[in-house]
Formats: structure tokens, C-alpha cells, sequence
């Protein structure tokens, strides 16, 4: 199920799916105006049906999403210089 908020937490739309494809992204974009922004999981389908339906719409990831997959495809012992480093820039 996709899910639109508010930035006040008020539901505005929803859809049902199976996966996070582009046709649902664009089902669920299509009953809401397009806002300024919006923030996101990094879901896949979504960056697609973003500039279909809303071209205008900046595209913020969210951050705990994007350091928590930092954190799982860093590992926490990492063998190599570059994944500590990078992981580093993710916790700060």
C-alpha cells in the first residue's frame, strides 16, 4: 500500500499494490496536488512517476532511510578504507 501524508500527518490518498511500480506511484500521484516537495523512502517506481505527474515537485529522500541502508550496505566491520569513511559522513 502507498500512502500521502500531510506535513501535518493527515492522510491525503492511498493505493494498493503489490510492489512499488511507476503505474502505482502514478495512480496514488495522480489523486493528489502536486506539492513543493516531498520526502520519501527512495522506493523504486517513484523518481519516474515524479516527473510524469509532478515535474515541478522537488524529491527529498529521507534521512533515516538513507542511513540505515548506509549503515546495512556498509556493514558493521567493513574490510576495505571507503565503507568506514562513507559511514562516518553517514552519521554525522
Amino acid at each position: 500500500m502507498l500512502i500521502a501524508i500531510s506535513d501535518k500527518g493527515d492522510l491525503l490518498a492511498w493505493q494498493w499494490c503489490g510492489r512499488e511500480t511507476t503505474a502505482a506511484w502514478t495512480a496514488l500521484l495522480e489523486q493528489v496536488p502536486a506539492p513543493g516537495v516531498i520526502v520519501s523512502d527512495g522506493g523504486s517506481g517513484l523518481p519516474s512517476a515524479l516527473r510524469a505527474c509532478w515535474p515541478e515537485t522537488k524529491h527529498q529522500r529521507c534521512f533515516f532511510h538513507l542511513q540505515m541502508n548506509t549503515t546495512r550496505h556498509l556493514t558493521r566491520n567493513p574490510r576495505t578504507a571507503a565503507p568506514p569513511q562513507a559511514k562516518r559522513c553517514a552519521n554525522s
